[in-house]
């Protein structure tokens, strides 16, 4: 398993990028409530604002991604609702990561910057191209194969599943 945290410097926000099989609601074997715990316990103290789960299905567990989430510094969490090809997957993430990377601790006040990053992040492929399988191995489509959660910043806001704006966003 890969377990990156990609800083943009000593003093700014990181994210972590976890990319290694996933089934269900595991991420090689390892519960991925479980990762993402402990991803959110250091997130105050190493200023994580982000999850990219580069792992295949587990983006059908956005409720885990919102609940770990929640009483963290995390701000978002990105994963894989199919069997994504490898290569494919890997060039979107690489995307996420540099759009998301460039979001500061003011952008999330209002959900339209994040959005617009994961936007901007996407627009550059084609939505309805085959990105990997379901469970029975079906084709499945960009626009169907990922999960988005966002939490703003400020008392009292909860972690959302933010997928539909995403993709209403990009179908604009």
């Amino acid at each position: 398993m890969a377990l990156k945290c990609l800083c943009k410097g000593d003093l700014d926000s990181r994210i972590v990028y976890i990319a290694a099989h996933g089934f269900g609601k595991e991420i090689v074997g390892v519960p991925m409530l479980d990762l993402l715990l402990i991803v959110a316990r250091y997130s105050k103290l190493y200023r994580i604002d982000g999850v990219l789960l580069g792992s295949c299905f587990v983006g059908k567990n956005s409720t885990t991604m919102e609940v770990c989430i929640e009483e963290s510094r995390l701000r978002w969490c990105v994963g894989y609702t199919a069997a994504a090809n490898w290569l494919d997957s890997t060039l979107v993430d690489c995307k996420l990561l540099a759009k998301l990377s460039e979001l500061e601790d003011d952008d999330f006040f209002k959900r339209d910057a994040a959005v617009d990053a994961m936007v901007k992040a996407l627009h550059l492929f084609d939505l309805d191209a085959l990105i990997g399988v379901d469970n029975e191995e079906n084709g499945v489509v960009l626009r169907d194969a990922m999960s988005f959660v966002l939490q703003l910043r400020g008392q009292g806001q909860r972690a959302r599943n933010i997928t539909d704006a995403v993709w209403e966003h990009l179908d604009e």
